[in-house]
């Protein structure tokens, strides 16, 4: 049996519930992992999208000619992006 898990108390009957406790600090820390390697293959896939639409390292100026849009939002949004 895993460390995480242990068996819950005898039943008034003498027998073993089915029951587990899990411990809580390791859920948690799982979580918070499975979360984290969420967000990472998340970032991985939009530098992937990114690389393949052609902007790697663009100028706000190029890449608002590029896609029709007012360089000052452009700068902005890879402003965030760079976060």
């Amino acid at each position: 049996m895993h460390a995480a898990w242990k068996t819950g108390a005898p039943l008034e009957d003498g027998t073993m519930s089915m029951a587990m406790r899990v411990d809580r600090a390791k859920l948690e820390a799982f979580a918070q992992k499975a979360i984290a390697d969420v967000g990472s293959t998340l970032t991985t896939l939009m530098c992937t999208l990114g690389d393949r639409l052609g902007l790697r390292d663009p100028t706000s100026a190029k890449l608002a000619t590029r896609c029709g849009l007012h360089e000052r939002y452009v700068r902005g949004l890879l402003r965030l992006a760079q976060a």
